[in-house]
């Protein structure tokens, strides 16, 4: 038993190390202003495909200006209708969202500004 509690404890330990995040995203992480404007370069991963026309529900990786590093972003509701950014995704380069904290890993764009 004591065995079996032990390992239950070093693997939940190991999990949530690897979850913490680092670099831009722990600075952003842990910021207490939100939500926040960031600039950078949107790169597509998957959506729903909504109404036919704009999608409800969209996530990517967002590599702000000045770092190499990324985030992951999600979008949903009409956020992407209100842009204008239909099925193609084809975001302005370098294109500003507002987000605002992460839920699941992911923050969430609350707009799209350009």
């Amino acid at each position: 038993m004591f065995l079996r509690v032990t390992l239950i404890l070093c693997i939940s330990f190991l999990l949530n190390a690897c979850d913490s995040p680092t670099g831009y995203e722990k600075s952003l992480s842990d910021s207490r202003e939100w939500p926040q404007e960031i600039v950078g370069t949107f790169y597509f991963l998957d959506s729903d495909l909504g109404d036919g026309t704009y999608a409800e529900w969209a996530i990517g990786t967002f590599e702000p200006l000045g770092t190499s590093e990324s985030i992951l972003v999600e979008f949903k509701g009409n956020t992407l209708k209100n842009a204008g950014i239909d099925l193609n995704f084809e975001f302005p380069k370098p294109v500003t969202l507002v987000i605002n904290q992460h839920q699941n890993m992911y923050f969430q764009v609350e707009k799209v500004v350009n």
